[in-house]
């Protein structure tokens, strides 16, 4: 790993030097807050906010990497910054579950649907 000077963060200082791969994740993040930020005031759902969060937290660890060991010690996980990441591959697994349901269940109304209006028209045409 590089020597690199880093300060921690909220004191008022910034690193001395950022690595490429941390402008390039914040620009990916920056890109996809602004996404999110459009589609809510196109659709004024709830549902980009999600996303703006998700983008927002992956734009403020990519350029403060240390505040996940911060967040990781506040949450109770310890220094170990795998913990902190083995949680968010759970959320994700659990809000992937949850999205396949969803969409289970609207591929099952969907066919119901079409399935009803396909014996609907052949009826009518029937009745010709």
């Amino acid at each position: 790993m590089r020597d690199r000077v880093q300060i921690a963060p909220f004191t008022g200082a910034i690193q001395t030097m950022i690595s490429f791969y941390q402008i390039f994740l914040a620009g990916v993040a920056a890109f996809f807050i602004t996404a999110s930020l459009k589609s809510f005031f196109r659709t004024r759902r709830p549902a980009p906010l999600l996303s703006l969060l998700a983008s927002l937290s992956i734009f403020v660890f990519a350029i403060y990497p240390d505040i996940a060991h911060l967040v990781s010690e506040t949450l109770g996980m310890g220094e170990n910054l795998n913990t902190l990441i083995f949680t968010g591959f759970v959320i994700m697994t659990a809000a992937l579950i949850y999205l396949s349901g969803r969409i289970d269940s609207l591929e099952r109304d969907l066919t119901r649907s079409v399935r009803g209006e396909s014996i609907r028209e052949f009826n009518r045409s029937k009745d010709k």
